[in-house]
């Protein structure tokens, strides 16, 4: 095997051009699975080995057109609404809130109680305030979580909600 060049992987910025390229088709894979499973293949969602990766590729591209009956279907089957993972429930809970399921929206009050990450709770309470409705489920919420909440994250979430509180 040829030496590998460590001047250029030690103390030069960025990779070496020797440097492998890693390859891998596994968005591609779920990309032909969601697009299966849209057109009616019931069986072609085989997820027991994906990674959170791959679930939010799979998520985050879902059309805009999802039914309230597919996603019955995907939170029946996989137990999204109860997901374990913060970053995969974000996900689910925004599509939930966009598309009025309410079954997806059960533990929304406890994940914005339970999490303070701004990536995370912003998206959600930005999403709430897009309708009257949502922005009073947000507010009877909030009054809950703000106190555990860091002062940007408090900061961010009133101008959201239009409540400049002291």
């Amino acid at each position: 095997l040829p030496k590998p060049d460590l001047e250029s992987w030690v103390f030069e910025p960025g990779l070496p051009a020797s440097a492998p390229a890693p390859k891998s088709d596994a968005f591609t894979i779920v990309d032909e699975m969601r697009d299966g499973w849209l057109d009616g293949a019931a069986d072609s969602l085989q997820t027991s080995e994906w990674t959170v990766h791959e679930w939010l590729h799979f998520l985050n591209g879902l059309p805009d057109d999802l039914s309230i009956e597919q996603m019955g279907v995907l939170d029946e089957r996989f137990q999204l609404s109860l997901s374990s993972n913060d970053e995969i429930r974000h996900v689910w809970l925004l599509w939930s809130i966009r598309k009025q399921y309410d079954a997806g929206l059960s533990g929304l009050e406890d994940y914005l109680v339970r999490i303070g990450r701004r990536k995370l709770i912003l998206p959600l309470y930005r999403a709430l305030a897009e309708s009257e409705a949502g922005k009073e489920t947000a507010r009877v919420i909030y009054e809950k979580a703000r106190d555990g909440y860091h002062p940007l994250a408090v900061q961010s979430v009133d101008q959201i909600l239009e409540d400049q509180k002291p």
